[in-house]
């Protein structure tokens, strides 16, 4: 489980600059968001496996994402 974050203030200007979906760009949407990343990222954080800050070049976030995937243990087989 990986954890992909940013900052409030980016998550805001983010969702308000998306092309192609308006999810975000109104305030009560955008508020919504906000309240989830107050109170649904912590409980996300406390499982995840490892936590990515996506502020990051997106190259970089592909490349630790990419590295996690190689060492994550390969799942076994139920006998």
């Amino acid at each position: 489980i990986v954890l992909l974050s940013a900052p409030a203030a980016v998550m805001a200007s983010r969702l308000g600059s998306r092309a192609g979906s308006a999810y975000g760009t109104h305030p009560e949407e955008l508020a919504r968001s906000l309240r989830f990343k107050e109170t649904v990222e912590p409980r996300l954080r406390s499982i995840a496996h490892a936590e990515i800050d996506t502020t990051a070049p997106l190259d970089d976030v592909v490349g630790t994402l990419l590295a996690l995937a190689r060492t994550a243990g390969k799942p076994t087989l139920a006998r």
